[in-house]
């Protein structure tokens, strides 16, 4: 019965960041509860905790932020910000909406 229950929540989970996009790629999922759960993370420390590249990383906040790399909307779940200790370095937080959205996520997770 526990194993049924926890199975509920991993694809009602799944389902929730599906919602967003149909094709939402793991990696994309891991960026943002890194995220929720270390708020104004930099690049560099997401990028190592997530466990890919500089790069991936970059693409993946854009995917999840205002506006993705294609200049096109994007979810606007996360917001990177110059750090005002360090310009060259951003901080990734969650917006209005991403907490919002993580508060869903927590919710199934109870």
């Amino acid at each position: 019965m526990l194993i049924r229950l926890q199975e509920d929540k991993a694809f009602k989970l799944i389902e929730a960041f599906r919602s967003l996009d149909s094709e939402i790629p793991s990696q994309t999922i891991s960026v943002f509860l890194v995220v929720a759960n270390n708020e104004n993370i930099s690049m560099s420390d997401l990028a190592a905790v997530a466990g890919i590249s500089q790069a991936s990383c970059s693409r993946n906040v854009s995917y999840l932020g205002e506006i993705n790399r294609r200049h096109e909307p994007g979810f606007g779940l996360l917001r990177a910000t110059p750090d005002p200790q360090e310009r060259r370095r951003n901080l990734v937080t969650l917006t209005p909406k991403g907490r919002k959205f993580y508060e869903k996520i927590l919710k199934i997770l109870e």
